[in-house]
C-alpha cells in the first residue's frame, strides 16, 4: 500500500465529472451538502481542495446543476467527458483559467479514460458501484447476486485503459441477502458510495494529501462485464428452464429486479419479483 502524501502547497485542484442521475445525486449528498466560499479563480472552495464540475454527461442533470442554489456562475460545467477536457486543456495558453487541475474524480462515468488523459492528471479516480477486483464492468450488482458473491462499492486510481483495474483506495462491502433483489442491493451499494466519496473528500479538505492504494494483483480481476453480456444472461429458454433448480431461477429473478430494466425473460413471460409485506 502505498503512503498518502501531500502534492502541492498550493491547495489541490479537482477536475469533477459527473455521469448520471445516480452520479448527480452522489455529489448532491457530498459535496455540494458542505459550507464553502467561491474563491476568485470560481473554482469552489473547500479547506485544501478547490473543485471544479467540468463533466456532465447527461443535459438533464446539467439543467439540474444550472438550477442549483449556487447558481451557474459557481460551476462552470461543461458536456466535455474527461478526454476531451485534458485535450482541451492542453490547447490552452500557459496560465490561462482554469488552472490546471492536480486529480480527477469521475462520479458513474462510462468512459474509458485514455492514457493520454490519464497522464495529464497526477490522479484520475474512479468510484464504481461494484466490489473491485471481482465486480468489474457494468451491472456489477446483478452480477454478484447472479454469481454468488459479494457486491459493494470501490474508489481505485485508473492509470491504464484497463476498465476497473487501478490500486483500490476505499471499498465497501454489501452482502446480498437470500431475499435481497438487486433493487436493495443497490440502495445498499449507494450509501456505501456516499461514505467512501464523502471520507475522500474530507482527507483532501482536511490534509491536503493522496490517499492511500492498495495495488490490485492480476491474477484476481474479474470478468470485464459488458451490457451485451448482461442482456444475454436475461433470456431463459425453455429447455433451460427444464434443468434450472427453482433456487437457481429465483437468484436469477432477483437480479434481474431493479427500477429502469425489464424483469428476466422466461420464454414468452417477463419475470420481476415484489417484496410482499
Amino acid at each position: 500500500m502505498t503512503d498518502g502524501a501531500p502534492i502541492t502547497k498550493e491547495p489541490i485542484r479537482l477536475d469533477l465529472f459527473i455521469g448520471g442521475d445516480m452520479g448527480m445525486w452522489l455529489v448532491e449528498e457530498t459535496l455540494l451538502c458542505y459550507h464553502r466560499e467561491v474563491d476568485s479563480t470560481a473554482h469552489l472552495g473547500l479547506g485544501h481542495l478547490r473543485f471544479n464540475v467540468i463533466g456532465v454527461t447527461d443535459p438533464d442533470i446539467l439543467a439540474r446543476l444550472e438550477q442549483h442554489p449556487r447558481g451557474r456562475d459557481h460551476f462552470p460545467t461543461t458536456q466535455r467527458d474527461v478526454n476531451a477536457w485534458a485535450a482541451w486543456c492542453k490547447t490552452k495558453p500557459p496560465g490561462d483559467w482554469p488552472r490546471p487541475a492536480d486529480i480527477a474524480l469521475l462520479v458513474h462515468c462510462p468512459t474509458l479514460v485514455k492514457a493520454e488523459t490519464i497522464k495529464h492528471y497526477r490522479r484520475v479516480y474512479n468510484l464504481h458501484p461494484g466490489l473491485l477486483p471481482l465486480g468489474r464492468g457494468m451491472f456489477p450488482v446483478p452480477w454478484a447476486i447472479i454469481d454468488k458473491h459479494s457486491a459493494g462499492a470501490t474508489l481505485h486510481v485508473i492509470d491504464s485503459e484497463r476498465v476497473d483495474a487501478g490500486p483500490i483506495v476505499e471499498r465497501h462491502v454489501v452482502i446480498p441477502g437470500y431475499d435481497d433483489t438487486a433493487e436493495s442491493v443497490h440502495a445498499r451499494v449507494r450509501d456505501g458510495e456516499r461514505r467512501i466519496l464523502r471520507a475522500f473528500i474530507d482527507n483532501l479538505r482536511d490534509r491536503g494529501e493522496l490517499p492511500r492504494e492498495e495495488p490490485i494483483d492480476p491474477i484476481d480481476l474479474g470478468r470485464n462485464r459488458k451490457r451485451a453480456d448482461f442482456d444475454a444472461r436475461r433470456f431463459v429458454s425453455v429447455d433451460e428452464l427444464e434443468s434450472l433448480r427453482a433456487t437457481d431461477l429465483l437468484r436469477l429473478a432477483r437480479a434481474y429486479t431493479f427500477t429502469g430494466y425489464p424483469g428476466l425473460r422466461v420464454g414468452p413471460f417477463e419475470l420481476t419479483l415484489k417484496r410482499v409485506p
